[in-house]
């Protein structure tokens, strides 16, 4: 049984005595007394490992409460705001007097 735990500790590229201890330790909690009763253990582990720890079961997973008039506005296109000739002119001209404006106190 402790060449089998140093065997794992070694694949497991373990240092230190923590992991094999580790590992006996388990196996006495599971009442394993042979190596043959030591190997499905080892291969559940195995599988563990494998499965990466992010994989979620997105049948459980918990969803997104959505209201109604959330999905409605969504789904409306967007209205696109256009501006008059006249509009644009009188933004134009504001913008040119508010830079005048800056300008002007600069060279105070």
């Amino acid at each position: 049984m402790l060449s089998k735990a140093m065997e794992l500790a070694a694949k497991a590229e373990a240092k230190g005595v923590k992991y094999l201890e580790s590992v006996l330790l388990n196996w006495s909690r599971m009442a394993v007394k042979t190596v043959e009763d030591a190997s499905p253990l080892e291969q559940q582990r195995k599988a563990r490992q494998r499965k990466p720890a992010n994989q979620t079961n997105w049948s459980t997973a918990k969803r997104d409460i959505v209201p109604d008039w959330y999905m409605k506005q969504k789904s409306q296109p967007v209205k696109q705001k256009t501006e008059t000739e006249e509009e644009k002119r009188r933004k134009a001209a504001e913008a040119d007097r508010m830079l005048e404006e800056y300008l002007k106190k600069g060279e105070e």
